[in-house]
């Protein structure tokens, strides 16, 4: 399957829901300049780290539909990328990701999945630049995997 978004093209392997996708994340983190993001940015709150995330190439990411997977700890992700349901036959390498590459993709249109664990880290700092976030109910599913997706 292959979309193009704001003039970025998608590559995206499917296997049921989960896929990995090239969101714009990856070559936010390749870039390292969070300095400044966006007018409300201080470099306090965009240097926190929120999660982690998986990919197996510079334009493979883990991804739930198509919203780049933000898993509050590395065991966490380890979890979902053993999951029966993701397509785990490549290697992969866990990163960590800060607030303010978040937002950068945000702002370049790209939508995250959080779990529990980092988006509790995430909607507060994002309420702090002016978005408007809320306490989400992170109840068990059949699957044991909860995602908030936030979407620019």
């Amino acid at each position: 399957m292959q979309r193009t978004v704001k003039s970025v093209t998608f590559f995206a392997y499917a296997k049921k829901s989960r896929h990995f996708c090239l969101p714009l994340m990856q070559a936010l983190c390749e870039q390292g300049n969070t300095d400044q993001i966006g007018t409300n940015m201080h470099r306090d709150i965009d240097s926190k780290v929120i999660g982690y995330f998986a990919f197996s190439s510079p334009t493979a990411v883990i991804c739930e539909g198509d919203a780049c997977v933000i898993s509050g700890s590395e065991q966490r992700m380890r979890d979902y990328m053993a999951s029966d349901t993701l397509d785990s036959s490549q290697p992969n390498t866990i990163k960590k990701t800060r607030f303010g590459e978040i937002i950068k993709g945000m702002e370049m249109g790209a939508p995250y999945a959080f779990d529990e664990e980092s988006y509790n880290r995430f909607y507060p700092l994002a309420n702090k630049i002016g978005l408007d976030l809320k306490e989400e109910d992170f109840s068990e599913t059949e699957t044991g995997f909860h995602f908030v997706v936030i979407r620019p």
